[in-house]
């Protein structure tokens, strides 16, 4: 279908951005505008639409034109209007990062021989590259700072080659630990949800003691603090050792001086690793809602759009049955963590909304996407609640081939281990309740922790 990446383009425009295009469209005698106008005034609900809209128009304006002239028109048409966005996006962007602006000019005014402007900016950006720590944009701009003061045999000027090359070496070694640790940090996270270290031709053990080795190498506390929480990361379903390595990145934090900042997006990571493992071992809901708020307030800060942090915030809502500040939180901030690729979040958080209020059956026509959503922890979990759902509705015959299915589902992916016992002692409840739909189910088996497993086993004991 033409125009997909139009209408991606077009649905990311902010309002304000919509205004600054439409003042454009008016202005212009462009006829292309004419489309860029008609779509702004009212917005098209879809691709599909806008495509009509399309037709409509080039029929309007250009009868002349056969049906293949008309199609190629519209597709000329969406590829001027994707550059006018392409631009806008891009002022913007530039407006703010003063460093890329720099580098552009530099690269614009070295094609054009002006070297006294060329060098201006290359130094311009190279402090901006140094006031934010990118340090592969500062080896960058070092490397041509060199080249042009290399040329020139001239003492001082030789001196300050000597310099800038002293200063090339250092950052050679914080962009080297940068790449290293921002590696780990990758590798931690796919460790979350069992990938095999044998497989990249490591284990645990090993990748431990690499970390170690470079925290005792690490040029800066930064590097430092972001090795410590992602050495944690490696041990996270090993409690005992996930406490103590947690503790000894979050007294290692407080202890240094930082800019609030560099503060700030360290603490997040921390943030992120004890609500998301207070979700796996079942601890307090409520002091696992107050970390949840400290990382949501600097998730908003910055606009991080962390999905899963803005999850877990909404589960620790629910679990402490703040159920209208859950829904208020949803309403206000879905546009920021979720896109449409992982709008089954708040399908998921929806269905919780329902069955707290009782409406077991206007939740049924969600699982449909839910269960089989490409998250697999909300695949599963939905599947749990299908049961539950059902049960609660008296659809035992459903229930019994959906006993199967969960169980299917978590031997596929019996690797991941987040959440797995909960699931897996909860399906061994599911199908006693089966064999037996009126038996007291008692006290809460040990090995069901995480808050969303145990408000399931909870309702179903009020049978």
């Amino acid at each position: 279908m033409k125009g997909k990446i139009f209408f991606s383009q077009f649905e990311s425009l902010s309002d304000k951005e919509k205004r600054q295009l439409l003042k454009i469209a008016k202005a212009s005698k462009d006829k292309r505008f004419l489309y860029l106008k008609d779509f702004l005034q009212k917005i098209p609900e879809d691709n599909e639409k806008m495509n009509q809209r399309a037709w409509l128009l080039t029929n309007k304006y250009f009868p002349q034109k056969n049906e293949k002239e008309k199609d190629l028109f519209i597709r000329r048409v969406y590829n001027f209007l994707n550059n006018q966005i392409e631009d806008l996006k891009l002022l913007k962007y530039l407006s703010k990062e003063i460093k890329y602006r720099s580098l552009l000019l530099a690269n614009v005014y070295e094609k054009d021989k002006n070297f006294s402007l060329y060098e201006m900016y290359l130094d311009k950006s190279l402090k901006e590259a140094e006031k934010s720590k990118d340090y592969h944009l500062k080896g960058h701009l070092l490397d041509r700072m060199i080249n042009i003061n290399g040329s020139i045999q001239d003492s001082k000027i030789l001196a300050v080659v000597k310099q800038l090359i002293a200063e090339r070496y250092t950052s050679l070694e914080y962009a080297h630990q940068a790449d290293l640790s921002s590696f780990y940090r990758l590798l931690s996270n796919l460790h979350l949800d069992g990938l095999s270290l044998q497989k990249i031709g490591s284990n645990e053990s090993n990748i431990l003691q690499k970390i170690d080795a470079e925290i005792k190498q690490a040029p800066s506390t930064i590097f430092v603090a972001d090795y410590l929480i992602t050495k944690a990361r490696f041990v996270f379903f090993d409690e005992p050792l996930l406490k103590s390595y947690t503790q000894e990145a979050k007294d290692y934090i407080y202890a240094q001086k930082m800019n609030t900042d560099s503060k700030n997006k360290l603490l997040r990571r921390l943030y992120f690793l004890e609500i998301t493992s207070g979700f796996h071992f079942g601890y307090d809901v409520q002091e696992m809602l107050a970390v949840s708020q400290k990382m949501h307030a600097i998730n908003l800060r910055y606009k991080f759009a962390d999905a899963f942090g803005f999850l877990f915030y909404l589960l620790y809502l629910f679990a402490n049955q703040k159920h209208n500040e859950m829904k208020l939180e949803l309403q206000k901030n879905k546009t920021l963590f979720f896109r449409n690729e992982n709008q089954y979040f708040i399908n998921f958080i929806q269905v919780l909304s329902l069955i707290n209020q009782g409406e077991y059956e206007k939740t049924v026509h969600y699982f449909q996407e839910l269960s089989y959503a490409s998250n697999f922890y909300i695949s599963i979990w939905s599947k749990l609640i299908e049961f539950y759902v059902n049960f609660k509705l008296g659809n035992l015959r459903l229930c019994f081939s959906l006993l199967e299915r969960i169980k299917q589902s978590l031997l596929k992916h019996k690797l991941l281990t987040f959440t797995c016992e909960s699931s897996t002692i909860l399906l061994k409840v599911y199908r006693k309740l089966l064999q037996n739909p009126t038996m007291t189910l008692g006290s809460l088996p040990e090995g069901i922790k995480s808050p969303l497993h145990v408000f399931l086993f909870t309702q179903l004991s009020k049978n």
